[in-house]
């Protein structure tokens, strides 16, 4: 997702992007630090909208259709947000009140018109957004991956099965890959 789906939509010199790329894969490695998932998610769905969201929007401009590992990602936060994962009860979403009360309102939706409807509300929030990000492809592709992602538990094998199914190289990936600068 990282050299795919972020970084060729990043407006920084070339050294400055393999630098910042190699360092966060760095972080994940490095086995002495400590900061758990659980820590990161603490607010996440504005972290998502300051970080990720003008990445998605320019891959989507850029491909005609949305980044399939970012809607993965979507799918995640709204499984997370919701509790529709084991242990849940252990480790509820930490964010603003509001937001909270607006994914309460989701699990509402999902229960009385369905997850389709669920992902149209989820997608549609302007609170989370700052604007409705609501399409087609976007609507079927989280539903898709919140069915993954529901279906069994997650295996680095079944998420290699997940990303391999990305269409076509898309062009900006193309020239990013063409030109990449390792650190």
């Amino acid at each position: 997702m990282l050299e795919e789906e972020i970084i060729p939509f990043l407006s920084l010199p070339r050294e400055e992007l393999a630098e910042f790329s190699g360092e966060v894969l760095r972080r994940f490695a490095n086995p002495y630090i400590k900061h758990r998932w659980y820590d990161i998610s603490l607010n996440g769905i504005v972290k998502f909208q300051t970080r990720n969201l003008p990445r998605f929007e320019s891959y989507t401009a850029v491909n005609g259709k949305p980044p399939r590992r970012i809607a993965l990602s979507l799918a995640a936060w709204l499984s997370f947000y919701t509790g529709a994962f084991n242990h849940a009860s252990e480790l509820p979403a930490r964010d603003a009140d509001d937001v909270i009360a607006k994914f309460d309102a989701l699990k509402t939706t999902n229960r009385v018109e369905g997850s389709d409807a669920m992902i149209q509300a989820f997608l549609s929030e302007e609170a989370f957004w700052g604007k409705s990000i609501v399409s087609n492809a976007l609507v079927t592709l989280v539903s898709e991956a919140l069915s993954f992602l529901q279906t069994e538990p997650l295996t680095l094998e079944r998420l290699s099965e997940w990303t391999a199914q990305t269409s076509e190289e898309d062009p900006q990936l193309k020239e990013f890959s063409n030109n990449k600068v390792t650190s």
